[in-house]
Order: structure tokens, then C-alpha cells, then sequence
């Protein structure tokens, strides 16, 4: 019996997934082989014809795609997206399951001028492109590493939701260390102007003090999720997170008898733009472009978005070009983590030590580091992460 279905828009019917490449990938994962007959069955005898009008095409085979409205078809999908890596020509970009993998796929995807888009099949185009107009491109991460960190609200509730005495587990006192050191750099020295907090999460303590001294801050990140956090902020929307208890230690912190809400307000008035940012990119904030700005803020955000140390030293040459010659970088930075647990899904963090994340900095031209290192506590098993310690530091970038 034929089975006629109208589809009125068939990009949102169908993906694009080659039905030989997709049982290849079954059979190479070792399902029975009765399974792999019947997805296989599952799959055949399908065709497709188009009716525009009073005309109608011939029927043809569908060769392509995991058909919509299946009970088995999001599980073909989530294998496909979990092989889109061995789409990648393997002498041209090393193949690793995980999510650089994806990553760097994405990059590609995303330069028309990029040299390795020829090695590239149209599948895997046509794909990338249905999903990322669809669903964000993020979920093609989450299907590599089996779960998205949620760096919105529930990072938010899980590490800043209740204000203890600087306790936070693995990492000490770290989290007080830490707002203690941008205190300490902004009311000790003279600053004013424009400042970009580099990958900002969904956070604002990082910028707090900031808002004495300048009079346009911008806010960025790669997550859209973490963005739309700080956007409720700013539009005090009943859903955002309260960080009064942020503002009133930073407030006693400064020997200050300013209101709360005053301060709260003067923040508002200084974040200018929340922006997507992707440090790996020649141009962070790609699409938009900005003047250099005169201050730099980046806490614990390097590490987390580079797959390996090239791609660090990259980001690090990358977020340079978003500062003035002469401007000052104030920098937070894990050390030896490899990993996060955020929300029951575990984040891979680059380990690095402080010698190499210096000697970066160093040599993309920074100068006058003052550096600071705070060590972790010694435990007997990680909870959140296996930070070894915390390093923070200001420096210049030179003039040349």
C-alpha cells in the first residue's frame, strides 16, 4: 500500500543524513545484526515526489535522512551528529571523538573561505546548516559529549546561589579570592573608560567594582543561555537572579555607605551591549566589531573554551586585538583543572600551569604581569572540579 505524507516545508521534514554512512556507523558500533536489518528496513523503500501545481514529479528514492515522526529516529540522528567528525577529511584536521571535534567543524562551516570546506561533503553542509537555523548550535556539542553544561540560571542557583563565607567546594575560599582581586585592582588603580568582560558566563560579580570607574562595559559570551541571564539583570525582569548580596560585599569591601540599589542601578547604566563572543575566533565578537577598548576582564574562561593549547595560545592572540596598545588586561584563570561539574553534566577544562599561562601572555605581548597564586585546598575527592589552584594577574599590552 503507498503511504502519500505533504510535507510544506521538507528541509524541516527531513535531514540530510546519507543512509549508507548511517548503517555504516551502526555496524561499526557492534549492534546485532537482526537490529541492523530491521533499522536498515526501516530506512528502504522509501520515496519521495514533488506536486507543484498540476504537475507532479516522478517518484524517487529516498537515499538520505531519518525520517521525522519515528520513534527510533531521534536516537539515528543523535549516532549521525555523534559521526559528523568522520565527515572531516582525516589528512587536512586530526579526528577526535569529542567536542573540539565539533568545534572545529563548526568554524569551518561557518568561514566560506575556509581551505578545508572542499574536503567537506554537501551532507554534512546541509545538515549543519538545517541545525543550526533550527536548534542552536550548541546541541551539536551536547551530542558529543552526552550533555550540555547549563551555563544559564542553574549554573547560576548551583554556584552563586547561596552567598556562604567564601566556602565553595574544591576550590576553598577561592570564589572570595577572587571578587577580593578585582576589588583590589580597581580601587587601587586608576582606571576609567571602556571595559569588555570576556567571556562573562552569566555572571556580574567580575564587573561590580568596575562600574565606579568606567562609563561603557560590555558584556560577552559564547553561551546564549548565560547572556540571556544577565540580560533579565538589566531589565530587572521578576526571573533574574539576585546578586543584592554581591553588591553589599563589595559595597563593605570599599568601606562604603552606598545604597544597594544605587549601585545596582549604576552597573545598568555602565553594561552598554551583551554580546556573543567566541574566543577562538580572529575576531572575538564576530559579526560585531568594536574600538579597542582600555581594560580587559577575563575570569576562567580560556581554559574552558580551548580544546588544547594551540587553540589557547590562539585565543589568547585572539582576545588581544579587542585591547588598546597600553591597556590593561586583569585576568582570572583555573590551574591544573581538567574538569567542572555543573548541573550534572561535566565540563572539560584545558589544565594548564602558571608558567605556560604567563609565558602566553608574554608572548602576545603583554608586559608588567603581576601575577598571584592561590592554591586549592588539598581534599580527598573531587565534587565540582579537580582545580589545583586559582591564578590571577594584571598586565599591559605593549605598545608597538
Amino acid at each position: 500500500m503507498d503511504v502519500h505524507v505533504a510535507f510544506i516545508d521538507f528541509s524541516r521534514a527531513f535531514d540530510t543524513i546519507d543512509h549508507g554512512k548511517l548503517l555504516c556507523s551502526l555496524a561499526r558500533m557492534g549492534i546485532r545484526r537482526n537490529l541492523w536489518s530491521c533499522i536498515c528496513s526501516y530506512l528502504s523503500d522509501r520515496k519521495q515526489r514533488v506536486k507543484w501545481g498540476g504537475s507532479v514529479s516522478e517518484s524517487r528514492p529516498v537515499l538520505a535522512g531519518t525520517p521525522q515522526g519515528g520513534i527510533v529516529s531521534p536516537t539515528l540522528f543523535v549516532i549521525a551528529m555523534n559521526n559528523l567528525d568522520e565527515n572531516i577529511h582525516p589528512s587536512v584536521i586530526p579526528v577526535k571523538r569529542h567536542e573540539a571535534s565539533v568545534r572545529e567543524l563548526r568554524r569551518i562551516l561557518d568561514d566560506p573561505t575556509h581551505p578545508c570546506r572542499q574536503f567537506l561533503p554537501p551532507v554534512v553542509e546541509t545538515t549543519y546548516s538545517l541545525r543550526r537555523h533550527t536548534i542552536q548550535v550548541e546541541l551539536a556539542v551536547t551530542m558529543t559529549t552526552g550533555g550540555t553544561v547549563p551555563w544559564g540560571r542553574e549554573y547560576l542557583n548551583e554556584v552563586f546561589g547561596t552567598f556562604e563565607e567564601g566556602i565553595v567546594d574544591d576550590e576553598g575560599e577561592g570564589s572570595m579570592k577572587s571578587m577580593e582581586f578585582f576589588h583590589d585592582v580597581f580601587s587601587g588603580g586608576s582606571y576609567g573608560g571602556r571595559l569588555i568582560d570576556v567571556g562573562s558566563g552569566s555572571t556580574l560579580y567580575q564587573v561590580i567594582s568596575a562600574s565606579m570607574f568606567f562609563s561603557e562595559i560590555v558584556c560577552s559570551d559564547y553561551s546564549q543561555a548565560a547572556r540571556a541571564e544577565i540580560e533579565k539583570w538589566l531589565k530587572k525582569d521578576k526571573g533574574a537572579f539576585d546578586w543584592t548580596s554581591y553588591f553589599q560585599y563589595f559595597i563593605e569591601l570599599e568601606g562604603s555607605s552606598e545604597k544597594i540599589e544605587d549601585r545596582e542601578q549604576k552597573l545598568r547604566q555602565a553594561i552598554n551591549a551583551v554580546v556573543h563572543c567566541d574566543v577562538l575566533q580572529p575576531n572575538p565578537t564576530h559579526p560585531l566589531t568594536f574600538d579597542p577598548f582600555d581594560v580587559m576582564v577575563s575570569a576562567y574562561c580560556l581554559e574552558v573554551a580551548s580544546p588544547d593549547r594551540e587553540a589557547y595560545v590562539k585565543a589568547v592572540a585572539n582576545i588581544s586585538t579587542l585591547l588598546k596598545p597600553g591597556g590593561t588586561i586583569v585576568f582570572e584563570s583555573y590551574i591544573g583543572a581538567t574538569f567542572a561539574v555543573i548541573g550534572g553534566a561535566k565540563a572539560k577544562i584545558l589544565p594548564v600551569e602558571v608558567d605556560f599561562v604567563v609565558q602566553t601572555f608574554k608572548d602576545a605581548g603583554f608586559s608588567d604581569i603581576k601575577t598571584v597564586y592561590y592554591p586549592s585546598p588539598d581534599r580527598d575527592e573531587y565534587k565540582v572540579t579537580d582545580v589545583k589552584g586559582m591564578l590571577f594577574f594584571t598586565a599591559k599590552k605593549r605598545c608597538s
